[in-house]
């Protein structure tokens, strides 16, 4: 009896591990927007990032994912998926990744536009959002439009 109830706690330890690293994973994929006494919703383009935690081209894209995020935080979202972990196998599995590192663009509504296997450079990673009909305007912050 002792040995099952170590094992029932056991168990329940490693479940709550999991729960709390999916928890920390997941994405609401949108922003809010307070005015006033109400809040919206606002989606937001997103970049998915599959990589090897541990491979060289997650090393090369860690500072440029970094800087990304925090310059256009309020244009695009950028949500970096470890393709190791446990808890990312479903995901890793629906958008079938097979290589170290992948990016995959999705539109506000969360279908994909495109993807790109490889690391690339935060300027090309502007380019490709603009390839796909995003262009960024203005003149000391930068933001995202889809052209009409």
């Amino acid at each position: 009896m002792d040995s099952f109830i170590k094992g029932t706690i056991f168990s329940s330890l490693i479940f709550s591990v999991f729960m709390f690293n999916a928890m920390a994973n997941a994405d609401s994929g949108a922003n809010i927007i307070e005015t006033g006494a109400t809040k919206k919703v606002k989606k937001l383009p997103k970049i998915l990032v599959f990589e090897k935690k541990k491979s060289e081209a997650a090393k090369k894209m860690a500072l440029i994912i970094s800087e990304l995020k925090d310059e256009y935080k309020e244009v695009f979202e950028i949500e970096v998926i470890n393709t190791k972990r446990f808890v990312n196998r479903r995901i890793v599995k629906r958008y079938k990744i097979k290589s170290e590192l992948v990016m995959v663009f999705l539109n506000a509504k969360g279908k994909e536009l495109t993807r790109h296997a490889g690391a690339l450079s935060k300027k090309r990673i502007l380019k490709v959002w603009g390839k796909l009909g995003y262009k960024f305007t203005g003149k000391n912050t930068e933001k995202l439009k889809v052209k009409n």
